[in-house]
C-alpha cells in the first residue's frame, strides 16, 4: 500500500492544482467525517467538492 504513495504522492499537488474541488487526501477526509459526525451536513450523500467544503469548516 505505502508503495502507492512513494510513486503516486507526487500527483496530488498537480491534481489540486487542476481540479481543486475534485481532490482530497486522506486528512482532509478524516476532518469532514469528523465535521459532519459533529454538526451533520445538508445532504446526506457527499461528493469530492462537499467533502472538501466540510473537511475546510
Amino acid at each position: 500500500m505505502l508503495s502507492y504513495y512513494k510513486y503516486l504522492g507526487w500527483l496530488y499537488p498537480v491534481l489540486r492544482g487542476l481540479a481543486p474541488r475534485y481532490a482530497s487526501t486522506l486528512a482532509g477526509l478524516g476532518q469532514a467525517m469528523l465535521h459532519v459526525a459533529q454538526r451533520g451536513f445538508a445532504r446526506p450523500v457527499l461528493e469530492v467538492p462537499d467533502v472538501v467544503a466540510a473537511a475546510s469548516g
